[in-house]
């Protein structure tokens, strides 16, 4: 299965200015992601790691992961 990073924001709710905001848009597959953990997602081109994360839970088709400093959400594809 692959999710597609549709949006990341900051905890503070700034909307796409998190360092992993280049990565919006682009496909991954789940390598790793458990809360307590990084999470690791990864394509045939680049790797997306994130710091710790503190949350994930499922909304509709979206996965959203929330870090210590991110909110990445992914759509299902």
């Amino acid at each position: 299965m692959a999710y597609k990073l549709i949006s990341c924001n900051r905890q503070d709710d700034l909307p796409n200015t998190s360092v992993g905001v280049k990565y919006v848009g682009t496909t991954y597959d789940v390598i790793r992601a458990s809360i307590g953990g990084q999470g690791i997602f990864a394509n045939n081109v680049d790797a997306l790691h994130t710091s710790r994360i503190e949350d994930i839970y499922i909304q509709d088709i979206h996965v959203i992961i929330e870090t210590r400093n991110s909110i990445y959400t992914f759509e299902i594809c």
